[in-house]
């Protein structure tokens, strides 16, 4: 949670106590106190930022970033009007104490105002990642969807199929028809790795998924050419089996 405004509190706080009895000038504690409104404006920034966090949504997430932005940049306006004051108080003070604190002030200004731009540049940059992110996992579904009903149709093909035809047309087809799945199973699995959440869950189990269907897209099972109709059937439903996994996960 943000605390800038309890900072540059807790920052006047201790000049007053460490300057009050150093004959500070009333003007010169008069503005350090009054502040321009910059407490007010770093209570809205910590707002804004406690809201980011609190926010799931990617698209409200987004707006939200973009009010924090707005919240600091009205910050900043008080901040460089306040600093010409403080600036002059530093240039003006009469004490050899009162300069170095008026300058720790100026210091810790400069510190919170980095501290908030770094956070909007962090934020803006996980949030065009993120949105990044959302569209690949949306293609990688609409490809991984496609791959499915394809699959379904070579099986549906295979098993219309009789006879010497049947361990043909399977043995024909089911690597490319595997390995249009398998692929899309490695690219979600790198998404994951990177922190995506998936809306459709987590896809942990595609990766046992992938290890069943692997040796048909790497053409390492196969149907003898003499396999009888059952066999046939057998391995396509066995196939299939594994395609509804995938496919199930997809639908979420």
């Amino acid at each position: 949670m943000a605390n800038w405004a309890s900072q540059w509190k807790a920052a006047k706080t201790a000049f007053e106590a460490k300057t009050g009895q150093k004959k500070a000038s009333a003007a010169t504690m008069n503005s350090i106190r009054k502040g321009s409104g910059l407490e007010d404006a770093l209570k809205t920034c910590d707002t804004e930022f406690a809201a980011i966090g609190a926010e799931k949504d990617a698209a409200k997430k987004q707006a939200l970033i973009q009010k924090f932005d707005m919240a600091v940049k009205a910050f900043e306006a008080k901040d460089f009007a306040y600093q010409k004051t403080l600036v002059a108080a530093i240039v003006q003070a009469d004490s050899k104490l009162l300069q170095p604190e008026l300058t720790l002030l100026w210091k810790q200004l400069n510190a919170l105002r980095a501290s908030m731009k770094k956070e909007v540049t962090t934020l803006t940059v996980a949030a065009h990642v993120a949105k990044g992110q959302a569209l690949i996992a949306k293609n990688l579904l609409i490809s991984l969807t496609g791959a499915v009903t394809k699959a379904k149709a070579f099986a549906a093909k295979v098993t219309s199929a009789t006879g010497a035809a049947g361990p043909t047309t399977f043995n024909a087809g089911i690597v490319p028809a595997s390995k249009a799945i398998t692929a899309h199973a490695v690219h979600i699995e790198k998404l994951k790795a990177k922190g995506y959440v998936f809306e459709q869950g987590d896809p942990t189990n595609l990766s046992n998924l992938f290890k069943i269907m692997a040796p048909w897209a790497q053409n390492q099972r196969k149907l003898a050419a003499t396999a009888t109709p059952p066999l046939v059937k057998r391995e396509v439903g066995a196939f299939l089996q594994v395609v509804a996994g995938f496919e199930k996960w997809a639908k979420g």
